[in-house]
């Protein structure tokens, strides 16, 4: 678990504002938990709860529950807290993070802590990857449900640890970002930049910059009136006419050709062999628009990029071709040579 006092410790310095003296406040999450645990059992009073416990095997009063309802206990017995969640049929786990995001989650008060945002991530991630499903895949079992939670968890487990992920604003963001940035390349049925105030954005402060960017797009949203006409319109209205002109291509790829790709794709730097990076996105939600976007893999980058080459080289403008590229070679080529 994250300690917030042990990085500042290890640091020598604690934010603006926040003395020890102040860090000791009542726990408003904690110990209305307890209480909303207790009246959920059934069990009406603090004084039947305490006997319970007692006899469960550790020895309680009604006054010591009664401040642990209070949050007026900064450290309770954990003895104590397992007895009253298995006595209450309570998440033994989800009680001890009420615990810690009151004892520990202490940046929420302190606006000068310059990791507040990290902070409040970081705990985004914790609180809802351990979400808990009444049903998974239509199993609501109670033997078969925490089975599949367990295997649930463990995959989430797997996926954060090994997969680099980001959501459509992080991805405006990395492509904002991106070191050295000569050419970008969007593969997609239907492009989120004309609709993303964030994306909109990363092109335009690209393109401004002198980067090419290259749309894999189907000939329907090129033509009046399609997502990629009113890229080009929103640009001009940003840029300079001769920027859109000169560094917006689109090249027509059928509906069925992108479908198989099973992904849109984000590319930077698509020419450089060993500085391209990409991004595959799934999408999600009513309007069908991209809402996760995981890190593509060296090998399966490299065969996207030489798939979506071939459409390029179909084209027949030369100019538009070496804009495309960045070099005399197709990366087909190019990557062929280096595997």
């Amino acid at each position: 678990m994250y300690n917030f006092f042990s990085f500042y410790f290890q640091r020598g310095s604690i934010p603006n504002g926040l003395g020890l003296g102040e860090l000791l406040v009542a726990f408003q999450t904690f110990g209305p938990y307890i209480k909303r645990l207790r009246e959920a059992a059934g069990i009406s009073s603090q004084l039947e709860l305490a006997e319970k416990l007692s006899v469960w095997g550790a020895p309680a009063s009604t006054s010591m529950i009664a401040k642990y309802e209070a949050g007026e206990v900064k450290d309770p017995d954990p003895k104590a807290l397992y007895g009253i969640a298995l006595i209450c049929k309570g998440d033994y786990f989800e009680l001890i993070m009420k615990l810690v995001e009151d004892k520990y989650r202490l940046w929420k008060n302190y606006p000068a802590d310059p990791q507040r945002d990290l902070h409040d991530a970081r705990w985004a991630v914790l609180e809802r990857s351990l979400k808990r499903f009444e049903s998974i895949g239509g199993i609501s079992a109670a033997d078969s449900i925490e089975r599949l939670e367990r295997l649930q968890l463990l995959a989430k487990a797997k996926l954060i640890g090994q997969e680099e992920m980001l959501d459509v604003h992080g991805l405006a963001e990395w492509e904002m970002s991106f070191p050295n940035l000569e050419k970008f390349w969007v593969a997609a049925l239907d492009f989120a930049d004309n609709d993303n105030a964030d994306i909109l954005g990363a092109v335009a402060r690209n393109l401004s910059s002198g980067a090419i960017y290259v749309y894999f797009v189907p000939p329907t949203e090129i033509a009046s009136h399609g997502s990629f006409w009113l890229l080009k319109g929103q640009l001009e209205q940003l840029l300079d006419n001769s920027i859109v002109t000169n560094q917006l291509i689109a090249i027509p790829m059928d509906h069925p050709k992108l479908q198989a790709l099973n992904y849109d794709y984000a590319i930077a730097n698509p020419h450089d062999l060993h500085g391209a990076v990409g991004f595959q996105c799934i999408r999600r939600g009513d309007r069908d628009q991209p809402a996760y976007a995981f890190r593509t893999q060296t090998r399966q980058l490299r065969d996207v990029v030489s798939h979506l080459a071939t459409f390029i080289d179909q084209h027949p403008d030369e100019a538009i071709k070496e804009k495309a590229y960045g070099r005399p070679r197709p990366p087909s080529i190019l990557l062929k040579e280096k595997d």
